[in-house]
């Protein structure tokens, strides 16, 4: 089976290793990348071309928004998940760009569950 290849894109260090444990756990063998932003983000997905991105929202030089547009607009099929403190807020404009909401904080078993129905 080929190893799945994410890229977790958020600018909390705390975050991005949490993403990265719980991906690790989830996904045994998974190749992860760590970006601090979203234009860093957005760099690694146009190199590596992963099978998911978790992504935050509010993040400097290109938030999650911005970033899930461009995904979507060059790889339509890519699972984005998108992590947000302000659900109320973003959750219909995340739905409608066809990501997936994860409320922050998020639990390991949150992400997990999300993680495990994207195998």
């Amino acid at each position: 089976m080929k190893k799945k290849k994410i890229v977790v894109v958020d600018d909390d260090r705390e975050i991005r290793e949490l993403a990265n444990y719980i991906v690790e756990d989830s996904l045994p063998g998974a190749v992860i990348r760590l970006a601090e932003n979203g234009l860093e983000g957005w760099q690694m997905i146009m190199s590596d071309k992963p099978d998911i991105v978790i992504t935050d929202v509010n993040m400097p030089l290109m938030n999650g928004i911005e970033l899930l547009k461009n995904i979507k607009k060059t790889f339509p099929d890519l699972k984005v998940i998108v992590a947000t403190a302000l659900p109320e807020i973003y959750q219909k404009e995340i739905i409608h760009l066809g990501g997936m909401l994860l409320p922050k904080p998020f639990s390991y078993k949150s992400l997990r569950k999300i993680l495990r129905r994207l195998r």
